[in-house]
């Protein structure tokens, strides 16, 4: 571990396979390694940060008590987007409906049965977010979020997948982590306090190692076109990214959107 403290060790990003990314994960440990992040999600306050985030711009919908369609893409195990659900709710009394995106059938599964457990009617998505267009489900939602998400892509697929989402949604959310030794540091204790999951531990160190920093993020966001983006640093070392669109915002169709992505 001593060597990932060296001055340049979080330079530059570094790129390897997840063990959860496999194929291969038996059933049983991708459920044990979901829980595991979920406990750390819910430890990093994520959905409550996505919600805060959105707020400001869904305020009329809240206050008029109309619908929100919150879309969360590779949504893993589905419950940050439950917990969003939940919180709306008690928070405002807001009424999400929630969609749920990912490329895996298996996380797909496993989120079904999460939501069911939790209560929540959700609609679901698979699909490749870089090489497919978004699903029809998600064009026009009111918010687009992901989280932990971009620093499974290559630079060159970040901006694409910015590009997309942002043309679809009124609000679009970025949640991930940031590269240096606190991080690295934070997602080793973490992993260890947190979770037992091997899966979870060995991963946290290979996320961390290729993440993004904020000037990182910033050009892909510029590279994308995200006109007028925040980039806010949070805790637990992580970056959140919101881009409000106003070609949604004033009511753009969603066939039009559609046709720009």
């Amino acid at each position: 571990m001593n060597g990932f403290f060296a001055p340049r060790a979080f330079a530059v990003r570094t790129m390897e396979p997840e063990l959860l990314d496999q194929d291969d994960v038996p059933a049983a440990e991708r459920r044990h390694a979901y829980d595991g992040l979920d406990r750390l999600q819910r430890w990093a306050l994520t959905a409550r940060r996505l919600y805060a985030a959105a707020r400001p711009a869904l305020q009329h919908k809240i206050d008029t008590q109309q619908p929100i369609r919150w879309v969360d893409l590779a949504c893993g195990s589905g419950r940050i987007l439950t917990d969003v659900v939940k919180h709306a709710w008690k928070r405002d009394s807001a009424t999400i409906e929630p969609v749920g995106v990912d490329f895996s059938p298996e996380s797909l599964a496993l989120a079904r049965r999460n939501a069911a457990e939790a209560g929540v009617d959700v609609e679901w998505a698979c699909g490749n977010l870089v090489t497919e267009p978004l699903p029809e489900a998600a064009i026009g939602a009111d918010v687009i979020s992901c989280s932990l998400f971009l620093h499974h892509l290559d630079d060159a697929d970040i901006a694409v997948v910015l590009r997309k989402a942002a043309a679809a949604c009124r609000v679009l959310l970025v949640d991930d982590l940031r590269r240096n030794r606190r991080s690295f540091a934070l997602a080793w204790l973490a992993g260890r306090v947190l979770t037992r999951s091997r899966i979870v531990q060995v991963d946290g160190a290979i996320s961390v190692r290729a993440g993004l920093e904020p000037p990182e993020l910033r050009a892909h966001a510029d590279s994308a076109g995200l006109d007028g983006f925040e980039l806010l640093t949070q805790w637990p070392q992580r970056m959140l990214l919101r881009h409000v669109s106003e070609a949604v915002a004033v009511g753009v169709s969603p066939a039009t959107v559609a046709a720009t992505i």
